[in-house]
């Protein structure tokens, strides 16, 4: 049986992956001391990472204080007004002649008051939807 044993497990091998294994560990930690240590690879490591995620975190950090803006009276008022002049400035660019403008752009400044005004109506009536709705919602109420 011990024959058996022997021939199944080859010393070698396990002492080859050993030494492969601690040849690897080795590099990486060279590396690691050549950025600087574990602090100038954790700083590299978030530059990186700032780098390629830099617009969920800008988003993120919008939609914070979008959300915290939304606590006060005053921070309501100042995102419902943003988003008026926001509106204005867009139906000002698709119809920039007034009356006058074409056809295909007085469709479309009516397409943004009609949206201005199913948006002001969803505000309105907020107070009588399902919280589900309320979730679905949740943009156009500034919740």
């Amino acid at each position: 049986m011990e024959d058996v044993w022997n021939g199944l497990i080859d010393d070698s091998f396990f002492i080859g992956l050993t030494d492969a294994l601690s040849g690897f560990i080795e590099m990486i930690d060279r590396f690691i001391d050549s950025m600087g240590g574990s602090l100038g690879m954790l700083l590299g490591l978030g530059t990186l990472l700032t780098k390629m995620f830099e617009k969920q975190i800008t988003h993120g950090i919008l939609s914070a204080v979008n959300s915290l803006k939304l606590l006060t009276t005053a921070g309501k008022e100042s995102l419902a007004n943003e988003r008026t002049r926001l509106l204005e400035g867009a139906r000002a660019a698709v119809n920039p002649n007034g009356a006058a403008g074409t056809a295909v752009e007085k469709a479309r400044a009516n397409a943004i008051e009609h949206e201005i005004e199913l948006t002001n109506t969803l505000r309105q009536n907020a107070h009588l939807m399902t919280d589900e709705e309320l979730e679905r919602n949740k943009i156009l109420l500034d919740r």
